[in-house]
């Protein structure tokens, strides 16, 4: 189940920026913030699996993301900056979680 909850934004992703926001030249710069998010918050992750176990560090980062999605059906058109700067951050943080608490590095 938690695969297909990482799977389908992702496969959806392009989809939305050109349906939703509107923004289909900002494809790649969104997908580039993206994965450098990911390997930014790899070591945050590693961090808090270690103190806190991996299971919280997995239950804490669906909490955080479920906290942040509630703002994806307020997003429009032109809402590029809002999605580069806290969504996706926050998508790979808990995709990173995810990884981190199956013993996965990436």
């Amino acid at each position: 189940m938690n695969g297909m909850a990482n799977g389908l934004p992702a496969a959806l992703f392009t989809l939305f920026v050109a349906h939703v926001l509107l923004a289909e030249s900002w494809t790649g710069i969104l997908l580039l913030a993206y994965f450098i998010a990911g390997i930014v918050a790899l070591p945050g992750w590693l961090w808090i699996s270690r103190r806190i176990g991996k299971h919280r560090a997995w239950a804490l980062s669906m909490l955080w993301t479920s906290l942040i999605f509630i703002a994806v059906p307020f997003l429009g058109p032109g809402d590029t900056w809002a999605v580069s700067g806290n969504l996706l951050t926050v998508w790979r943080w808990r995709s990173r979680g995810y990884g981190t608490a199956c013993g996965h590095s990436g």
